[in-house]
């Protein structure tokens, strides 16, 4: 598989920023949410770094060397795929969804060209790329609870230099949700 980068990144988290409060036992205090959401997202992307899958809508990109071959994407579940190609003028173009296809028969989906651009640049590394939207379709609740886990713990030692107790909660919640790796 390629590697692809993060286009646009997941802007509210998958747990709801009034669990992790009561996690916390902050009841009734909201003057901490902002900072709660972006703890959540940091667990949540964490945590999905570990996974190989994100949890909530996540744009990717992935870079495709040549259109002779086909292009598995990293993620099982994917939607609103999009192939783009460099044109001779090393211009972006999108490719007609007519042709390719996203063969989802398998354990990750395969983007299958059935008919190559013709104009294609010659200047670049890559020939194009595939940009989509992924995220699990239903979260285990093992994978809400390790969130919280990290997330309680980000927020519970946010100045605290010392990494003994972080390391020690990371693991819990990376063993939590092993079995999840790479389903």
């Amino acid at each position: 598989m390629s590697n692809y980068y993060v286009t646009a990144h997941a802007t509210t988290s998958y747990v709801p920023v009034a669990e992790l409060r009561t996690q916390l036992l902050l009841f009734g205090d909201t003057s901490y949410d902002a900072e709660l959401q972006e703890i959540l997202l940091a667990a949540e992307e964490f945590l999905a770094d570990f996974i190989g899958e994100y949890l909530t809508d996540t744009t990717v990109r992935l870079n495709v060397p040549s259109f002779g071959a086909d292009t598995t994407l990293p993620h099982r579940y994917n939607s609103g795929v999009v192939v783009s190609y460099w044109d001779s003028s090393n211009v972006a173009q999108v490719l007609s969804s007519a042709n390719y296809l996203v063969d989802s028969s398998g354990e990750y989906p395969v983007i299958r060209i059935t008919t190559a651009p013709t104009d294609l640049s010659t200047d670049l590394s890559f020939a194009g790329y595939i940009a989509y939207t992924t995220s699990l379709p239903s979260v285990p609740s093992k994978l809400s609870r390790a969130v919280l886990m990290v997330a309680a713990d980000l927020f519970e030692n946010r100045a605290d230099s010392s990494t003994v107790s972080s390391n020690k909660a990371h693991l819990t919640a990376l063993r939590l949700v092993q079995s999840l790796r790479g389903w």
